[in-house]
Parts: structure tokens; sequence; C-alpha cells
């Protein structure tokens, strides 16, 4: 993911960012009747940067570890939402903690896999996720709007991959879903750390 992340930023991110230098030599060089269209080539190439910033981000564990689980998901539903890719919500209950890093680098990879599901499958609109803090226990509930599955008919490798995450920090989680009714994760994880 590191790799991943630096690459993402490195390269892709150089890349975009002399396409914007070039548009704007082009601009002064360019006809009047051309300027509108090279204006806009230049705001989509500075949402582009704007967006493959966040990406890398988000695949980077040393940031992730760093700016912790909930600013990470924050940043990720606004991203979300930004794209419009679907409006998306935290809900935020009790006092906030941190817990241990790999901790939450595991189960913000749980949630990235349930986004990416939502967004490659579920054809959802709204993705909600509350965050629940108390001081035994810390629980996540995620769930979307789209077209959901039928009980234990979903067994793609997303799901056991979150299974499998799950499982390493010793979290319980289960997923519900009907068909048209969206999917829902639920997960919970006993809090070993002194708030």
């Amino acid at each position: 993911m590191k790799n991943i992340s630096s690459e993402i930023h490195d390269n892709i991110g150089q890349i975009l960012s002399t396409i914007s230098i070039y548009s704007h030599t082009l601009f002064r060089a360019a006809p009047e009747d051309l300027k509108p269209k090279i204006v806009e080539s230049q705001d989509l190439v500075e949402k582009a940067i704007v967006e493959v910033r966040a990406l890398s981000k988000a695949l980077n564990t040393d940031y992730v570890k760093n700016i912790g689980l909930l600013d990470s998901i924050q940043l990720e539903m606004q991203r979300l939402t930004r794209l419009k890719l679907l409006n998306a919500k935290l809900e935020i209950i009790g006092k906030p903690y941190r817990l241990n890093e790999e901790t939450e680098l595991i189960i913000l990879r749980i949630l990235q896999e349930f986004i990416s599901n939502t967004l490659k499958h579920a054809k959802a609109t709204q993705l909600n996720m509350d965050f629940e803090y108390t001081s035994k226990e810390f629980r996540i509930k995620a769930q979307d709007n789209g077209i959901g599955f039928e009980g234990n008919k979903y067994t793609g490798t997303g799901l056991i991959n979150m299974k499998n995450r799950a499982k390493v920090i010793g979290a319980a989680i289960n997923f519900e879903s009907q068909l048209n009714h969206g999917a829902q994760l639920n997960l919970s994880y006993q809090n070993k750390q002194t708030n």
C-alpha cells in the first residue's frame, strides 16, 4: 500500500502537475475563442491533482497511522461526497479515542473494502457510518441503500478479506442484507487500552 501510494503521488501526481504547467503556457498563446476550453481543462486537472493526493494519503500506511482511523474515514467520506459518487455521512457517538496503530489500520482497510464493494456492486446513493465509542467497546455500523444481496449468498473475495482482517485483531464482524434494501456491516472491537 505504501509503495502504491508513493507511485501515485510521485508519478501520476507529477504528470498531472506537468500538464497543469503546460496548460497555463498554452492559455497565454491560445486564441481567445479557445481560452474557455483551456480554463475548463485546467480546472479538471486541478481537481484530479486534489483527488490523486487524497487517494495517495488514504493508501499510505504511515500517514494513516499518524492521523488515525477517525480522521482517515472522515477524509474518505468527504472525498466520496465531493466526487458525487454517493452521499456519505459519518456519525460519532461517545467520546472518540485511539486504538493501537495496527488495529486502526486493519479496521480502516475493512471499511475501505466495504466502501469499494458499495461503489462497485451496490448501485447505492447513500452510505452512512456510525462510530460508537464506549469505555469497553468500539462499534461500527456501515450501511448503504443499494441493491443488497440475499442472506448468505454474498460470498465474494471482499467479504472473505473483511472477515479475515477482523479475525486478525479479534474483532467481531457480521453482515446483514436483503435484496433491494442495502447492505450493512457491523463490527465490534473490545477496547483493551486505558482511555
